[in-house]
């Protein structure tokens, strides 16, 4: 039986049900049930050990944000709707796209994000040319394209793998380290909303 917050019983009693990968709950009126309603695991549950990605992640509405900076502080996703209670782990790494003329983020959402990278479009009108003729060539026959830059995407691979291999002997001064922090702090100070 539930009980309400000043102690009176109510006549709805729930018993929980493993039904494969998820639970379900079966709602009983007065002795009589109700049929059972399956709990799915949602988004936050299906990224649990990869990545979460949002575009427009400044568009999102504050009870979406809340429940996505629950997940990330706990490493859990927790839906209660009305007397249920379901708990799934979400450990995730959250990656956002957003464009900000279209709104600012949230502090504390800014704060989850490990890196951020301003992209600015080309505005060189022969650049832009190329890039539709590249996006056309790639829709026409996606593998001839891929052949076509399969050796300067394998010189970029061969670059960035012996970067890593380099990457444990790099020694950054102390005073490139404040110059790091000094920067982020100013970064950040102009993205909060006043």
């Amino acid at each position: 039986m539930l009980r309400s917050s000043s102690g009176r019983r109510r006549l709805w009693s729930c018993r929980w049900e493993r039904r494969s990968t998820a639970w379900s709950a079966r709602w009983t009126w007065r002795g009589r049930s109700t049929a059972p309603t399956a709990s799915r695991r949602g988004l936050l549950a299906r990224a649990h050990q990869g990545i979460l990605y949002v575009d427009e992640v400044n568009l999102l509405p504050d009870h979406l944000v809340d429940a996505l900076l629950d997940a990330a502080a706990t490493g859990v996703a927790r839906v209660e709707r009305e007397a249920v209670s379901v708990v799934h782990d979400a450990r995730f790494m959250l990656v956002g796209t957003m464009n900000v003329e279209e709104g600012e983020l949230r502090p504390q959402l800014l704060d989850r994000f490990g890196l951020g990278v301003d992209v600015r479009t080309t505005t060189d009108p022969g650049e832009r040319a190329e890039i539709v003729r590249r996006r056309l060539a790639y829709t026409q026959d996606p593998s001839r394209f891929v052949d076509a830059h399969a050796d300067r995407e394998r010189a970029l691979a061969e670059r960035i793998a012996a970067a890593r291999a380099r990457l444990g002997r790099v020694r950054l001064p102390e005073r490139e380290f404040a110059a790091h922090h000094r920067r982020l702090r100013e970064a950040r100070r102009r993205r909060r909303p006043r």
